[in-house]
């Protein structure tokens, strides 16, 4: 049984190595708990990150090449 925990443990540390090596690369980064929290709570989650990053529609629409209606 201690085996078992010690090698869960060691999938942790690996993890917590991995994902730290990649934000400090800039390959992944964190979200804000308000983002997530606003997004349970129903709202459009296009728009949450459109507002969150700063952008306007038509710059997101730009962005990915598409109308601002669709």
């Amino acid at each position: 049984m201690q085996l078992v925990e010690q090698a869960g443990m060691l999938q942790d540390i690996h993890d917590y190595d991995t994902i730290k090596a990649a934000l400090e690369k800039g390959d992944e980064e964190l979200i804000p708990s308000q983002i997530v929290y606003t997004i349970f709570d129903g709202d459009n989650p296009i728009r949450v990150w459109r507002v969150y990053r700063k952008m306007s529609q038509q710059e997101l629409a730009d962005s990915v090449c598409i109308s601002v209606p669709y």
